[in-house]
C-alpha cells in the first residue's frame, strides 16, 4: 500500500505493526525533517499517528500541551498533534489550523480515529476487505489488495459528470468511500460503540453584518478585520516550513493578492510559478508576468502545449483516480513538476477565495436569473456579454442562445436553482452511456438525495447566493478543485499545496460577509477586491476573472500524441466493462477529431470519455504498481505514562 503511493512522500517510507493496526507511511519531509518521521508514537506509547498534511498553529499549541505538562522530544507538528490527542481527544480537531487526513490509534483504549480537515484539502479513502479496515490517502493504495471489487460506481460517475467530483463518501468506485470533510470517525477494536460525527460545516449566517456584539460594522471595519486574517494565513502558511516555499502566479486577483500579503508579511526573495498556454484564449502570462515584475518575485514559467496535455494525460488521470469533464489537471501537474526541479517542495495556491468570496459567473448568473424569473426588467445581451468576456462560445454570441439560457424554466425557489442548468448536461452526457448506465446516470433524485446529505441543516433557508456557494463548497471544491485539480496534481510530484484562503478563520470571516460585500451585479469577489486596491495595481484589481482552463479539444482530439486515445476507445475490447455504448463513443470521437474550436459540453464529454476509459484500463483490469524501493518498521513503544 505504502509503495503504491510512494510520490506522496519520496523522503522515507516506514511502517508500525501493532496488532490489530498496521500503520504505514511515505512522508514528504517539511516540517523537523530528521525528527518528524511516522507513523509517530508518544514517548509513554500510548498514541501513535500517521499523518498527512500541517497543523499550522502547532507552535501555539506546543506552548499551551508544554504549560499543560506535556515534554517534546522533537520540533515536528505531528508530535504536537498526538500529544493534543493524547490530552483533548476528538476535541483537539477544533483547535487546529490546518490541513491533514490522520489515523491515530489510541493504546489505552484500543481505538483507532480517523479525521480530516475542515473542508476536504487532505484526502482520506476506505475500504473493508474480509473485516479488516484498509485506509489511505489515495485510492490506488487501497486496491493493492484484490479483495477489494474495483468496479466504477454508477453514482460516483454521475457526480463526476453534474459536480465534477464525488461528493463524500461516494469515490468513482462502487467498494471505496470517502471520509467526510470536517469529520472523525472513532472505531475500537472490539466493533462495540463506533462514533461519526462532523467536527465543522460550512454555513452562511443570516445576520452576516451584525459582529457579535450586536454592532453593525462598516465595510472599512469587516475590510481591515479580513485583511489582518488573510496577511496571516498567508504569514503561517509560508513561515511554517524547513524546506523552500514558492507561490502559484496566474496573475489573477487571488494569487496575485496572496503574494502581495505575503511580500508584505517577509523579507525575502519569493518564487512564483506559472502556466502558459500557446492558445491565447487561456494563456495568461501577460498578468502573471505583470504581478510578478510589481512584486518582485522570481517567476517560472511552464509552457503546456497541447501535445504536453496529451502526453501527460495518462498520468494524470492515474493520479486523479475519477473521471474528469476538463484536460486542465495535467497543466498543474507540470506546473508542479516544474516547482519540484527547481528545488520548491511547498507552494501556497490561491484555491478557495471563488467559493468563499463569490468568484464564480456562476453566481452572479443565478442572481441575474432569480431578477429573470421574478419579472424584473434585465437586458439579456449585456448580461450574458458581462458574465462570460472570456469565453468565445459565450450565450453572449447568440440573442436567442442568451435567452434561452439566463430565462430558465426553474423556479427560484427551487434549492437547487443555481446549478440546475448545469445538471442538464447529465442528461446529455447519459446517451453515450450503455442503457445499463443510462438508467443509472440519468436518476437525478439519487444525485440530490447524496448532495443533501452533504449541506448544512440551514440549507434550505438560505438566499439564492448562499445556495449557489454552498453547493460549490460541498461538491466542486473538495471533488474536483481540491482533489484532482489540487492536491492529487501537486503530491504526483511530491509537492505539499498550502491554500491561505481556506483557513477557517478566513472562511468564517467570509460567510459572515453580507452579499452586497461578495457579489454585485457587474462585481465579483468584492471584499477581496477593497483589500486588493491598497496593494495591487489597477491592472490587477480591475481585470475582470478569467477562470483557469485549458485546451481540451486541441490536445485530445487534435494532437498525434493523444492517438493512443482514439486506438484505446476503438477497441472491441471495452476497458470500461459496459459503461458506455461503444457505438455511439465512436460516433462521438469521430465527430470531433477535426474541431480546432468546440462548445463547453463537447469539451467536456470528450474529457469524460478518455479519462473514464483510461482510469477503468489503468485501475479496474490492471494490477496496482508496488514497485516503490523497500519500507523500513518502526518499533512500537511500551505504554509507560
Amino acid at each position: 500500500m505504502v509503495s503504491a503511493i510512494a510520490h506522496r512522500g519520496p523522503d522515507h517510507r516506514t511502517y508500525l505493526t501493532d496488532a490489530p493496526i498496521h500503520f504505514g507511511h511515505a512522508r514528504l519531509s517539511i516540517i523537523d525533517r530528521a525528527g518528524g518521521i511516522q507513523p509517530f508514537t508518544t514517548k509513554d506509547g500510548s498514541v501513535t499517528v500517521t499523518f498527512n498534511g500541517e497543523i499550522f498553529n502547532y507552535r501555539e499549541l506546543r506552548k499551551e500541551l508544554e504549560k499543560a505538562g506535556a515534554r517534546f522530544r522533537t520540533e515536528s507538528d505531528t508530535e504536537v498533534l498526538a500529544e493534543a490527542f493524547y490530552r483533548w481527544d476528538t476535541a483537539a480537531f477544533e483547535r487546529f489550523n490546518g490541513q491533514w487526513a490522520v489515523a491515530i490509534w489510541d493504546r489505552r483504549r484500543r481505538c483507532l480515529t480517523l479525521s480530516r480537515d475542515r473542508v476536504g484539502i487532505r484526502p482520506l479513502y476506505y475500504a473493508w476487505s474480509n473485516g479488516t479496515l484498509l485506509f489511505a490517502s489515495e485510492i490506488k493504495a487501497i486496491l493493492t489488495d484484490r479483495n477489494v471489487p474495483r468496479a466504477p460506481s454508477p453514482l460516483g460517475i454521475q457526480q463526476c459528470i453534474a459536480h465534477w467530483g464525488p461528493v463524500a463518501p461516494e469515490t468513482a468506485f462502487r467498494s471505496v468511500k470517502q471520509l467526510e470533510p470536517g469529520s472523525y470517525w472513532t472505531i475500537p477494536a472490539d466493533g462495540k460503540g463506533e462514533r461519526r460525527r462532523r467536527f465543522w460545516q460550512a454555513d452562511f449566517a443570516v445576520n452576516r453584518n451584525v459582529a457579535e456584539t450586536g454592532a453593525p460594522r462598516s465595510p472599512d471595519e469587516r475590510t481591515e478585520e479580513l485583511e489582518a486574517l488573510l496577511t496571516d494565513a498567508v504569514r503561517l502558511r509560508f513561515s511554517r516550513s524547513d524546506v523552500p516555499v514558492g507561490v502559484y502566479m496566474s496573475g489573477g486577483l487571488d494569487s496575485s493578492l496572496m503574494a502581495a500579503l505575503l511580500k508584505r508579511t517577509v523579507d525575502r526573495d519569493v518564487s512564483s510559478f506559472t502556466i502558459g498556454f500557446t492558445d491565447p484564449e487561456y494563456d495568461e502570462r501577460e498578468y502573471a508576468a505583470l504581478a510578478a515584475d510589481y512584486l518582485g518575485l522570481r517567476s517560472h514559467v511552464i509552457n503546456a502545449t497541447p501535445d504536453k496535455i496529451a502526453g501527460s494525460f495518462e498520468r494524470m488521470v492515474r493520479h486523479a483516480e475519477q473521471p474528469v469533464v476538463r484536460s486542465a489537471p495535467a497543466p498543474l501537474m507540470l506546473l508542479s513538476a516544474l516547482a519540484r526541479e527547481r528545488g520548491y517542495v511547498v507552494v501556497l495556491t490561491g484555491e478557495g477565495a471563488d467559493e468563499f468570496f463569490g468568484g464564480y459567473d456562476l453566481y452572479r448568473e443565478a442572481l441575474l436569473r432569480e431578477r429573470i424569473a421574478r419579472g424584473e426588467p434585465v437586458d439579456l445581451d449585456a448580461a450574458a456579454t458581462s458574465l462570460y468576456p472570456w469565453m468565445k462560445a459565450s450565450p453572449a454570441g447568440s440573442k436567442r442562445l442568451a435567452r434561452n439560457y439566463l430565462s430558465s424554466p426553474t423556479p427560484p425557489d427551487d434549492p437547487y436553482f443555481s446549478h440546475r442548468n448545469r445538471w442538464n448536461t447529465v442528461a446529455a452526457v447519459g446517451r453515450l452511456f450503455s442503457p445499463e448506465w443510462q438508467r443509472a446516470i440519468g436518476d437525478l433524485s439519487a444525485l440530490e438525495g447524496a448532495l443533501g446529505q452533504a449541506l448544512p441543516g440551514s440549507f434550505e433557508r438560505l438566499d439564492v447566493l448562499d445556495r449557489a456557494q454552498i453547493i460549490d463548497v460541498a461538491t466542486l471544491l473538495p471533488g474536483y478543485i481540491l482533489a484532482p485539480q489540487g492536491d492529487r496534481m501537486l503530491m504526483a510530484n511530491g509537492v505539499e499545496g498550502r491554500f491561505p484562503f481556506l483557513d477557517h478563520r478566513v472562511i468564517e470571516l467570509a460567510m459572515n460577509l453580507p452579499q452586497s460585500a461578495r457579489v454585485q451585479e457587474r462585481r465579483d469577489k468584492v471584499a477581496l477586491r477593497r483589500i486588493a486596491a491598497r496593494v495591487l495595481p489597477a491592472t490587477v484589481t480591475d481585470r475582470a476573472k478569467q477562470p483557469y482552463r485549458a485546451p481540451d479539444v486541441r490536445a485530445l482530439a487534435a494532437s498525434e500524441t493523444a492517438a493512443w486515445i482514439r486506438e484505446v476507445a476503438g477497441t472491441p475490447a471495452d476497458p470500461t466493462e459496459g459503461m458506455f455504448n461503444g457505438q455511439a463513443v465512436r460516433a462521438f470521437l469521430g465527430s470531433v477529431n477535426a474541431i480546432a474550436e468546440a462548445s463547453n459540453a463537447v469539451a467536456q464529454r470528450l474529457s469524460l470519455i478518455v479519462s473514464a476509459f483510461v482510469m477503468c484500463d489503468r485501475f479496474v483490469r490492471r494490477d496496482i504498481d508496488c514497485s516503490a524501493s523497500a519500507i523500513e518498521p518502526i518499533s512500537p513503544l511500551p505504554v509507560n505514562r
